[in-house]
């Protein structure tokens, strides 16, 4: 008999309309990584935070979007050609992480994922012109039945690729949640959102920038406008990059290599 995550990993999770889930997070990861690793590598030193919390961030942002809710609703809009809504399921994310990070023992492990609800928080609030006490409205409106599919997912992603971007594994098994308090949710995310920090703070921007360089090259369908190029140029000169459109170059031949290898892998998750 097939446990629950033989069964999510054989689903086809999506972010949006043909852009596979799995795929955009570690796209993020490894953006994010390449654009800020020396700064984040001097932070982390100064404020005793771990490298790993980079791509960390960038693994774990969108983990809301596996809620049967979401992919149920991106089927039928991608069907009718129209995009899905995604900015609730955000709100998944940080309950999902805040919920973990409550329940994983060692401090360094719940510490980063802390700091990845936290900064995931402040990237999207900045997006969405938002503040977090909107938050507050929302969480009592989640089922605890939705977050069960985005946390296994979860531990799917950290399981696979952890190696890779050299993230504790045992990381992964904080996620392995049988059932969600709603009362242990609402005190995670309260206890979670309180704690201030410059680490955080600044990893939720550098998040933020990567997350829309990957998104302009996945609207573009890898192939970049003049106009996107352009944009994307002014951005890398504000970051102080050093020959800026080889390193967007750079970074859209490494996040190709994701969206390529999964798709010849038929229904694989991530």
């Amino acid at each position: 008999m097939m446990s629950e995550f033989d069964i999510l990993e054989k689903l086809p999770m999506y972010r949006t309309c043909g852009i596979r889930l799995g795929s955009h997070l570690r796209a993020v990861a490894t953006t994010i990584t390449l654009l800020f690793l020396s700064e984040w590598s001097k932070l982390s030193k100064n404020t005793n935070r771990r490298i790993w919390q980079l791509p960390l961030a960038g693994l774990l942002h969108d983990i809301g979007l596996a809620s049967p809710r979401y992919q149920e609703s991106l089927m039928h809009k991608c069907l009718k050609g129209e995009e899905p809504r995604s900015h609730r399921m955000w709100i998944h994310t940080v309950s999902i992480l805040s919920y973990a990070s409550c329940s994983i023992g060692p401090a360094s492990l719940r510490r980063a994922l802390g700091d990845s609800a936290r900064a995931i928080a402040k990237s999207f609030t900045k997006r969405k012109h938002l503040s977090l006490s909107d938050l507050n409205m929302y969480v009592s409106s989640i089922g605890k039945d939705e977050l069960q599919d985005p946390a296994s997912y979860t531990y799917l992603i950290l399981s696979r690729h952890s190696s890779y971007y050299g993230i504790p594994p045992e990381l992964a098994e904080a996620f392995r949640i049988k059932s969600f308090s709603a009362s242990k949710i609402s005190r995670c995310i309260s206890r979670t959102l309180a704690l201030k920090s410059t680490a955080s703070n600044r990893l939720g921007e550098m998040l933020n920038i990567a997350d829309e360089l990957v998104m302009t090259i996945e609207n573009a369908g890898l192939n970049i406008s003049k106009a996107d190029r352009r944009q994307l140029y002014r951005r890398m000169l504000e970051l102080s990059i050093n020959d800026p459109w080889s390193m967007v170059k750079y970074i859209q031949s490494r996040i190709q290599k994701f969206y390529t290898a999964f798709s010849s892998k038929g229904g694989a998750a991530c």
